[in-house]
């Protein structure tokens, strides 16, 4: 899916770059996420309950990806609802942590909950706060948005009429 393409660029950028990631996986817990890009790291699926893999294996392709020298920087808050602590967080990534990348799955979770319309203002009111904050600090930003069922993108258009590149996945 959509995650494993992210969780596929996060795991090469760590592997040929010595440039630091920020990862909002807003649909998972934090372990899943270390334990999913440790799975890249060992070359077997981590996550699943039968695994073969112990967490010394885990933590061990963590250290080797750069996690316990800051390479890493999860966001580990779940004020979804609130899109300033989001935009703070980000901001946080970038300045303080130094992330050149941010990895955010996905986008249409900030809105949840709200009616049609509240939805599409709020995504458009974040995604273009979104772009003027990777312009402003100069980081690349990643989203992933999930499409309604006519392919267009869910909740806002505005998410890909102000992106730079936009990759549709075809069913």
């Amino acid at each position: 899916g959509k995650t494993e393409i992210f969780r596929a660029m996060e795991h090469h950028l760590l592997r040929t770059t010595k440039s630091n990631i920020g990862i909002i996986h807003l649909e998972e817990d934090n372990g899943t996420t270390l334990r999913s890009l440790a799975g890249y790291e060992l070359g077997v699926n981590a996550v699943v309950p039968n695994a073969t893999v112990s967490e010394s294996d885990i933590l061990s392709a963590i250290d080797k990806l750069g996690g316990n020298s800051g390479r890493i920087s999860i966001h580990s808050s779940f004020d979804i609802e609130d899109e300033n602590a989001i935009i703070d967080n980000v901001r946080f990534l970038v300045s303080a942590a130094g992330c050149d990348f941010i990895f955010l799955d996905h986008i249409s979770w900030l809105a949840t909950g709200q009616d049609d319309e509240d939805e599409r203002k709020k995504l458009d009111r974040i995604s273009q706060r979104l772009k003027l904050l990777a312009k402003e600090l100069r980081f690349w930003l990643g989203e992933i948005s999930h499409v309604n069922d006519a392919g267009k993108t869910r909740g806002s258009r505005n998410i890909t009429k102000v992106a730079n590149t936009v990759i549709h996945r075809v069913s």
